[in-house]
């Protein structure tokens, strides 16, 4: 059935079609399904009610959507002393995910290494998923520095040039597809961050516990101003300071389950140092 709610609140808002596709930044054709009856996804129709100046719950009162009046307090679903036995697992979140795929860590290299997980992502991607990946290149001893988050320096680091490199390995194959986008960077703090849709799982890293014993906190959006949205706002501007897109470099990044005695050299300080990432 057709949605009379949105077509009259376009008219209200004093808007045309064409001026809601460029608001929420969209094809015109995929306004029309919307128009049509088609429920968009959760990211945009925040951005459809914000551009119309009305609720979702205005414009899709079938569909179920968190109360804002119930604020962030709903918002952490479970809280865990250890990552380790956090449940639902990363795994499973990725797996669902439809509409949005972010990760943020040190290195990426627990999950890209995970058998399975590069193939997944692609797939994601190519079914119109949108996947960032942010990386570090800055050792653990550097974090803790104040160092401006786009400021690239070398990382003389012996175990983290090769936990970098191999996860630069896992990489290659994925950035030259469409949808998956890599960059690095370099912060004073960061959790880990797995954002699958509307759900977060955050690992809060503490100062000589391995990130397996770290807390972590089990999140899903119930407020456009909550605690996901802190967390979506952090990710947001550490992407948007981090480097340029990371490029492909086949030669200098082979796969490492191929080629293990190419990335021990990054553990030694005879490595070329034209193959420091």
């Amino acid at each position: 059935m057709a949605n009379e709610r949105l077509r009259q609140a376009i008219k209200s808002a004093g808007l045309i079609e064409e001026d809601l596709a460029q608001a929420v930044q969209v094809d015109i054709k995929t306004v029309r399904r919307w128009l049509s009856g088609r429920v968009p996804y959760g990211r945009h129709r925040i951005r459809i009610a914000r551009a119309l100046g009305v609720t979702e719950r205005d414009l899709w009162p079938q569909v179920e959507i968190p109360d804002p009046a119930a604020g962030g307090k709903v918002e952490l679903v479970s809280a865990f002393p250890h990552a380790a036995d956090a449940a639902p697992t990363w795994e499973s979140l990725l797996q669902d995910a439809q509409e949005q795929i972010w990760l943020l860590d040190f290195t990426l290299i627990d999950i890209l290494a995970t058998p399975g997980i590069p193939d997944l992502l692609a797939a994601k991607a190519g079914a119109g998923c949108e996947v960032r990946l942010l990386i570090s290149y800055a050792t653990r001893a550097r974090l803790a520095e104040d160092t401006a988050i786009d400021e690239p320096y070398p990382d003389d680091e012996p175990q983290a040039v090769y936990d970098i490199a191999r996860a630069r390995g896992q990489l290659e194959p994925l950035l030259s597809l469409p949808g998956i986008e890599a960059r690095k960077f370099a912060a004073m703090r960061f959790n880990t961050i797995i954002r699958a849709d509307e759900q977060m799982l955050v690992t809060l890293h503490l100062w000589g516990t391995p990130a397996g014993q770290a807390p972590l906190l089990h999140l899903r959006r119930a407020d456009q101003a909550g605690l996901f949205a802190q967390y979506e706002q952090h990710y947001e501007s550490i992407w948007a300071h981090a480097s340029h897109p990371i490029d492909p470099e086949p030669d200098l990044f082979p796969p490492p389950d191929a080629n293990p005695d190419y990335y021990e050299g990054f553990l030694f300080d005879d490595a070329p140092p034209d193959q420091n990432p």
